[in-house]
C-alpha cells in the first residue's frame, strides 16, 4: 500500500480509514521541483472517502486533492526522468514501489502509458490533504 511509505500516514487515515484511495486516473494541479532533491505534486484523485468527513459534507466537498513531497536525504537528484512535454492536465496514474535500497521509486504516466515523470526518493510526506 502506497501510504505505507509516508512518513506519517495519521492524516490520510483519519480521513479514508482502511479504504486506501488509488493512485489511478489521478489529475496533476501542480508540480514545484523545489531543488535537485526535492520535488512536491498536488493532485486531485478519482475518489472520495466513504463515508464523507462532516466538514467536507458540510462544504458539498465534489474532488479530493493531495499534495505529495518527495526528497532525498543527501544531494541525489531526485529525477530519472521527466517528460513535461504532456499536458499536465491529463489524467495519470502514479505507482509508488518501494525499492530494495529503500528508495521509494515513483512513476507518473499518462492513460496510454507514456511517462510523465520517474523519481526515486528517500521520503515521501503528505503537504496538503483537502478538497474542493
Amino acid at each position: 500500500m502506497w501510504t505505507d511509505y509516508l512518513i506519517e500516514n495519521k492524516s490520510i487515515k483519519a480521513i479514508f480509514g482502511d479504504k486506501e484511495p488509488s493512485l489511478e486516473r489521478i489529475h496533476i494541479l501542480e508540480i514545484n521541483h523545489l531543488s535537485p532533491t526535492n520535488i512536491d505534486i498536488v493532485f486531485e484523485l478519482n475518489v472520495m472517502p466513504d463515508p464523507l468527513p462532516k466538514r467536507w459534507a458540510a462544504n458539498r466537498a465534489k474532488i479530493c486533492v493531495i499534495g505529495l513531497s518527495f526528497y532525498n536525504k543527501d544531494n541525489t537528484p531526485i529525477f530519472n526522468y521527466a517528460n513535461l512535454n504532456i499536458e499536465q492536465n491529463n489524467q495519470m496514474t502514479m505507482e509508488i514501489k518501494m525499492e530494495s535500497n529503500d528508495k521509494k521509486r515513483v512513476v507518473i504516466r499518462n492513460l496510454k502509458g507514456v511517462s510523465f515523470i520517474e523519481l526515486k526518493a528517500d521520503f515521501l510526506n503528505i503537504i496538503r490533504l483537502g478538497y474542493n
